[in-house]
């Protein structure tokens, strides 16, 4: 029926309320966390969109950086998508910022 159905009902369920850490990232400082999860985030949503595919299965790599990237490195960033110099090697080409810093 669907692609990844035990994510999908962990996103559902218990994203929201309680995030489990990275297991990638046991002894690692958190901006390496933080910028890795942030074009995880760009990569996931473009390959899926690419295949003609939802990107709920994303929102597990969007959560981790709400939850481990300061607001102005996500800013950063997506100013830098924008302008079409972010440092990877896939992401969305749309400039819609998606970590706002009201958040």
């Amino acid at each position: 029926m669907s692609d990844y159905p035990a994510l999908r009902e962990f996103i559902a369920t218990k994203l929201a309320d309680n995030l489990p850490g990275d297991a990638r990232y046991v002894n690692t400082k958190r901006d390496r966390q933080c910028w890795n999860n942030y074009a995880d985030f760009f990569r996931c949503v473009a390959v899926r969109e690419e295949k003609g595919k939802d990107t709920i299965p994303c929102e597990y790599f969007r959560a981790q950086v709400a939850q481990v990237c300061p607001a102005k490195w996500t800013a950063e960033w997506d100013e830098q998508r924008a302008a079409g110099c972010f440092p990877a090697n896939k992401y969305s080409l749309e400039p819609a910022t998606v970590f706002p810093e009201d958040e």
